[in-house]
């Protein structure tokens, strides 16, 4: 049990007088950064397939992989908006 005095501390500096090390909670947060940008375009890349079956954008990304069941196109195009939209704010940031 972490004592009352620390529940009002940086986590890191809580894991650090409960014997941890903090660094460890810096990978954690890594991790979920990633976890996170993944579920993002696993998630976008469904509303893009549910919108091409109901025919309000291109049919073709609609496909599913019979092997792998799966919006590949989809997952495909998903991936290249967010690369595209990251290199555009990237470079606005710059300018």
């Amino acid at each position: 049990m972490v004592p009352p005095d620390v529940r009002r501390l940086p986590r890191a500096l809580v894991l650090e007088r409960c014997g941890g090390r903090p660094e460890v909670l810096g990978v954690v947060a890594a991790l979920a950064l990633v976890n996170g940008a993944l579920i993002q375009v696993l998630m976008a890349s469904r509303v893009f397939c549910g919108l091409a079956q109901e025919g309000r954008i291109p049919r073709w990304l609609g496909r599913v992989s019979p092997r792998t069941r799966t919006p590949l196109a989809t997952v495909v195009f998903t991936v290249g908006l967010m690369l595209l939209a990251t290199t555009l704010l990237l470079a606005e940031a710059r300018a």
